[in-house]
């Protein structure tokens, strides 16, 4: 037993010493890491690395409003969360970034995460998707009631529609409802955004370039995390029609940040 507590401990120290070094780099290099993290598209392995290699006491992972990030404490260094973009040149040497993938595989990994959100997290209460058992359909009419498609457009346009449309049971009262609805204004304006910022690709990101971007010295490659829940799924072609009318703008951004990577895949084929 007490050959097992001088390991951990000794690991402890050792990922402590780690976890210094890492951010000593990281403020020579950024004053502030600012990761807008897009649904489904890697955002769990993120958090997970930060922990680990930087340590929770310069992370800072906001709740999942949908609205931009509205105070960047000095306490922390990194932060992470389903927020919104807004143009800000207060910080001076942040480093900005999003990983944007496959509107529908994103939308098709989030329909089964909401369905199965309690078996597979179990610090989560039921979704309205589970409590419901909602069909794709069901989902797709449930995401279009309540504003929430083409939900990467969405969020670097800052319209996204704040209503926690997937925690309550209706009726929900849906906020800032003013200018809820989508157009091709909108969607060159998150074209833009995303211009200013570092734009990764799931599909072909590269891990250890991300990583080095950020000012990480040391490392390790660990394991991605994948949504178990969507293993024994097929879907069907007219389920993948469906879903697709949620992303129309998310495909037409998705395909251009694709191109300009020379990533060479047709995501419309299936």
């Amino acid at each position: 037993m007490i050959d097992i507590l001088k390991r951990f401990f000794k690991k402890y120290l050792f990922f402590i010493f780690l976890q210094k070094i890492n951010t000593y780099f990281l403020k020579k290099k950024h004053s502030k890491v600012i990761f807008y993290q897009t649904q489904r598209s890697s955002g769990t392995s993120l958090k997970f690395f930060f922990w680990k290699y930087f340590g929770r006491k310069v992370f800072y992972k906001a709740s999942s409003t949908l609205r931009p990030f509205d105070n960047l404490d000095d306490n922390y260094i990194i932060f992470q969360g389903h927020r919104s973009y807004i143009k800000s040149d207060k910080i001076k040497k942040k480093y900005e970034f999003t990983i944007i993938r496959n509107p529908l595989d994103a939308l098709i990994s989030l329909y089964f995460k909401k369905l199965n959100l309690s078996k597979t997290d179990y610090n989560q209460d039921k979704s309205i998707v589970e409590i419901n058992n909602f069909s794709i359909s069901d989902f797709v009419n449930h995401q279009k009631k309540y504003y929430s498609d083409n939900l990467l457009t969405r969020m670097f346009c800052d319209k996204f529609i704040f209503s926690f449309i997937h925690k309550l049971t209706p009726p929900v009262k849906v906020q800032n409802t003013k200018y809820p609805f989508l157009n091709d204004k909108d969607k060159n304006l998150a074209i833009e955004n995303l211009k200013k910022i570092n734009v990764f690709i799931y599909e072909t990101l590269d891990r250890k370039k991300l990583y080095k971007t950020l000012g990480t010295k040391f490392f390790i490659l660990d394991k991605t995390n994948y949504n178990k829940s969507m293993k024994s799924h097929i879907i069907s072609g007219e389920d993948k029609k469906k879903l697709l009318e949620l992303c129309v703008y998310d495909f037409e951004i998705y395909n251009l940040f694709l191109k300009n990577q020379k990533y060479n895949s047709n995501p419309y084929k299936y």
